[in-house]
């Protein structure tokens, strides 16, 4: 009888524990779903706690009816299905990883390196096309039919609200302007409104030259007496010496450096008048005979929504681009008249704001240089971290 009552005690304790485990486990659970909740709406994503609220509402909602809760097979095969919807409700709304697949980014990000992918600082913005879902798209892979019938019933651009704005410095995934299927990582240098310039490398915005960051690195040329003494040098600064020619006494040097590299060697005696070397290379606009070049080149204003312009002059091959295909809008030029949806008019108002993007290491990238603004309907997010 002792034994029998002290088991029945020790079980009846053991219950207890197991009682107040789960209601302290439920408890904070609830205070965490609250905090969590008070914190989007106090940075202002509204929409996301309603979401949250929706989806979590839905799954317990549908694990109240009992063929759900009692049948193992249902009950299983329901909660894969709602592991996956949180999934692509992840990836669409709030994160995407991608990996860096160039050297356009280097000092910052090298290739092969994974990063996370924020789309709440800027807002998600809503798929436009089926094939633009995470999974979804797998069906649209293996037939061109339906990528066809996709690429025709593009729904109209929203972008939910975000907790900031896209800034000067801010490094950005964004779809390729001319290829949607490509996405790439850039450093936005210059925002809507923006004046920009590039005078022998140096960017300007607003006639100010930017802060150099130490990651950026482009190629500078130096005078130096010994050879050998640049390429200790080269070994022990990690920096790549990408021409060396003797003139005179003295070698010409040209090496790809970052700016703490550039800094270190101005300091250095036998370093002999170093500064950028500027490149040649044509630049965007392409046409319009404004013998800009991927370091000299501007000024011009970055667009901006409500933005005004003439359209005659530099202004037709500055902009004609995106109002073609951003804006899309029917532009043409006969002679000098200008037509707008076949309206001939002088002059063009933006629908939405778009952005300059550079790439750090300036000599290997292919970037707003090249081919122009990047508009605010084909930004993903912006990067958060590098995970490996």
């Amino acid at each position: 009888m002792k034994l029998g009552r002290r088991w029945k005690a020790s079980s009846m304790k053991k219950n207890n524990i197991k009682e107040l485990y789960f209601k302290y486990k439920k408890q904070s659970v609830f205070f965490v779903l609250l905090f969590t909740g008070l914190f989007l709406l106090l940075i202002g994503l509204y929409w996301l706690v309603f979401a949250l609220l929706l989806l979590f509402g839905f799954y317990t909602l549908i694990f109240s009816i009992k063929i759900f809760k009692n049948t193992p097979f249902i009950n299983t095969a329901t909660n894969f299905i709602f592991i996956v919807l949180l999934a692509v409700f992840c990836r669409v709304f709030i994160f995407e990883v991608y990996m860096i697949p160039s050297k356009s980014m280097e000092d910052a990000l090298f290739p092969g390196d994974i990063i996370l992918v924020s789309k709440l600082n800027y807002g998600p913005k809503l798929p436009r096309r089926p094939q633009d879902i995470p999974w979804i798209n797998l069906f649209f892979e293996n037939s061109s039919q339906l990528q066809k019938e996709g690429k025709n019933s593009a729904w109209p651009y929203r972008r939910l609200p975000g907790f900031s704005t896209i800034k000067n410095g801010d490094i950005v995934v964004f779809k390729k302007p001319d290829d949607d299927s490509d996405f790439l990582i850039k450093r936005c240098i210059g925002i809507p409104g923006d004046k920009f310039q590039m005078k022998n490398s140096e960017v300007l915005i607003n006639d100010n030259i930017t802060f150099q960051l130490p990651t950026v690195k482009k190629d500078y040329q130096f005078n130096c007496a010994n050879s050998l003494f640049v390429q200790k040098l080269a070994d022990s600064l990690h920096f790549k010496i990408k021409k060396q020619q003797r003139t005179g006494n003295s070698y010409l040097i040209i090496a790809n450096l970052n700016y703490d590299q550039f800094t270190t060697l101005k300091t250095l005696k036998g370093i002999l008048d170093i500064k950028p070397a500027v490149k040649n290379w044509q630049a965007y606009p392409w046409k319009g005979n404004t013998g800009w070049t991927i370091d000299n080149m501007g000024p011009f204003t970055i667009p901006y929504k409500g933005m005004k312009i003439s359209l005659k002059g530099l202004n037709y091959f500055l902009y004609q681009t995106i109002i073609k295909n951003s804006e899309h809008v029917q532009l043409k030029k006969l002679g000098n008249n200008y037509f707008i949806n076949e309206h001939e008019t002088s002059t063009y108002t933006f629908n939405q704001n778009y952005y300059f993007m550079l790439g750090d290491n300036r000599d290997d990238s292919s970037d707003s240089r090249f081919w122009g603004y990047v508009a605010e309907s084909d930004i993903t997010g912006r990067q958060i971290v590098k995970l490996f």
